[in-house]
């Protein structure tokens, strides 16, 4: 089975379990191989960002849960980040933006993702996905309709779990599952 088809089935699968809720049997699927935009026009390869545990927020700045969620998981990143935790926090503003009005979009958006980030003391790297990007999520399975979306991914990119919306269960949740990914990756040399 392709990494394609693995990560839809494993994420068909969850959605019949409640919100972030995995059977604990459930194969880890690889997350999609995608390049996100940092603010400042680079392109990262999500491997590269991968830490010994891997928590990608899809979220928007108009979005009040995305609002809420972000501080919540910027003192994630805070009790964690030393043990090999990242946090990427990825902007879906706006409809797909093709790579070659990246620029001109980012002019538009820095300012509000920038403004966000002070007033909510984020200090989470940010990013953005070209219409690419998002095509390669959306036809991988990765579920986008609702924000915000999380992901939980170990040191191999693999999904562990993800949550639709937010919810202060979830984030419980997150923090228990962050703390156990961790964990095993601590005993077998993680990053």
């Amino acid at each position: 089975m392709s990494g394609k088809a693995a990560c839809a089935l494993l994420i068909a699968l969850s959605l019949m379990l409640p919100a972030g809720v995995a059977a604990e049997d459930l194969p880890r699927a690889p997350f999609p191989e995608v390049d996100l935009v940092d603010l400042a026009g680079t392109s990262v390869p999500l491997t590269r960002a991968l830490g010994r545990a891997t928590v990608i927020n899809f979220w928007a700045t108009w979005c009040g849960p995305c609002r809420m969620e972000l501080p919540e998981l910027q003192r994630l990143s805070n009790e964690f980040g030393r043990r090999g935790l990242v946090i990427v926090a990825v902007n879906l503003e706006s409809q797909p933006v093709p790579a070659d009005k990246m620029s001109r979009y980012l002019d538009l958006m820095r300012p509000r993702i920038d403004s966000f980030s002070r007033t909510s003391n984020v200090t989470l790297p940010m990013y953005v996905v070209t219409d690419l990007t998002q095509n390669v999520l959306y036809e991988s399975g990765v579920p986008l309709d609702r924000i915000p979306t999380t992901f939980l991914l170990d040191a191999k990119g693999r999904v562990v779990r993800f949550y639709k919306g937010f919810s202060q269960e979830a984030m419980r949740d997150l923090r228990q599952q962050v703390g156990a990914v961790l964990a095993e990756g601590a005993g077998k040399g993680g990053k």
